[in-house]
């Protein structure tokens, strides 16, 4: 997925940013029978994440001490999809119902034309968790760790000072509690 930032970028960023685990990828996978999809619905979660660290500096990307979001799980043998609208991403889990799922995106942040001031920034999203149950889970805990690295040798400071950013590269990871919320 590829992004830019521009001189408003806060918002781009924290949609690019925000928008990436609930969706890490795309490839449209859902519950079984509803014609598009793989797995047995686990159902829909009410997650709340909330800011557990950070390297990337206090209000970096204008990312948020705390969020909630919603997302639909499904599940096929060690195969897991969590799922939000039209995207989904395809992670493992376990016999003892814990899972993780892992998705990169990489965010030009110059203008093309010129390559001096062009920056590519590689977003690696991790999320790890464990369920209640394995077999009918109705909650999770876990974690979300969002880690952004510069791609090459390209000059980041600009794109840095306008989001806040101290380093490159750096992290946020934030403490997921989630609650079933309804079948699909």
């Amino acid at each position: 997925m590829l992004r830019r930032f521009a001189s408003a970028s806060s918002v781009r960023i924290l949609a690019v940013l925000f928008g990436s685990l609930t969706c890490l990828s795309c490839s449209g996978v859902f519950a079984k029978d509803d014609g598009r999809a793989f797995g047995d619905d686990l159902g829909r979660f009410r997650i709340a994440a909330v800011l557990d660290s950070t390297t990337c500096g206090a209000n970096a990307l204008g990312a948020p001490e705390d969020w909630e979001f919603e997302v639909v799980l499904s599940r096929d043998a060690s195969r897991l999809f969590w799922n939000t609208n039209a995207t989904a991403i395809e992670g493992t889990v376990d016999d003892n119902g814990r899972f993780s799922l892992v998705a990169e995106n990489v965010i030009n942040t110059g203008n093309g034309q010129n390559a001096k001031l062009s920056c590519t920034i590689v977003r690696k999203d991790t999320a790890t968790g464990t369920f209640d149950d394995p077999k009918t889970a109705r909650a999770f805990d876990g974690s979300l760790e969002y880690s952004f690295a510069p791609h090459g040798t390209a000059d980041c400071s600009e794109a840095m000072a306008e989001n806040g950013l101290l380093t490159l590269p750096c992290s946020m990871s934030y403490r997921l509690d989630a609650a079933w919320v309804s079948s699909r």
